[in-house]
């Protein structure tokens, strides 16, 4: 990166409220190496937002920078880090034991996260539902109610895992999630095959 402020720089700012020119991401240009051009774009490579300030400058004042993308590893350096925040919880799972109608149907819609409950009418009668159990957030505000004791079961699905993960920006989370997914087979391979070799001995 190289630029320089120059008093035509400040005149030239449509927002007159700025007193220095400011200094973004968008101004970091991409020198590629080697074969680099051949392999990469510069939207490949580039900042992940253009509206990152960076500085700001006087006329006069002017910043000359050379930076080096280095790729690393998590595992040697926590900024190597791609994932911001990673968890995961089991697929809820509702079930009505029995109709639950009119006021107590509206109560118990009440009771949960919005689209987790449903209501229908039949013949005028108002009828909860379960439409979305995967939006429930596993409160347990229904059982706080007396007239919902043996009409409604909260449990999991052990065998359905939801995984939410956050990216800091480096590489989108469907990928981490491969990523991850390739690491754990080669971690149980290794082992698979570290417990043939102790069987033979």
């Amino acid at each position: 990166m190289k630029i320089k402020c120059t008093k035509k720089d400040l005149d030239a700012l449509a927002h007159k409220q700025f007193i220095s020119f400011p200094v973004y991401s968008k101004h970091i240009k991409w020198l590629p190496l080697g074969n680099q051009k051949d392999i990469f774009t510069e939207k490949d490579v580039g900042i992940i937002s253009d509206d990152i300030l960076i500085s700001k400058l006087r006329p006069g004042q002017e910043i000359e920078l050379k930076m080096f993308a280095v790729k690393g590893l998590p595992k040697d350096h926590a900024k190597f880090q791609s994932v911001c925040t990673a968890w995961y919880r089991m697929m809820p799972d509702i079930k009505l034991l029995d109709e639950i109608k009119g006021n107590d149907a509206l109560l118990l819609q009440s009771c949960f996260p919005k689209g987790v409950i449903g209501l229908k009418s039949i013949k005028g009668v108002l009828n909860a539902f379960v439409e979305d159990s995967r939006k429930d957030n596993s409160s347990r505000n229904v059982f706080r109610y007396k007239q919902f004791d043996n009409k409604i079961l909260l449990s999991k699905i052990q065998d359905h895992f939801i995984f939410t993960i956050e990216s800091v920006g480096a590489m989108d989370p469907s990928i981490i999630f491969l990523e991850a997914l390739n690491i754990l087979i080669r971690k149980v391979n290794s082992a698979s095959e570290s417990a043939l070799n102790q069987t033979e001995i």
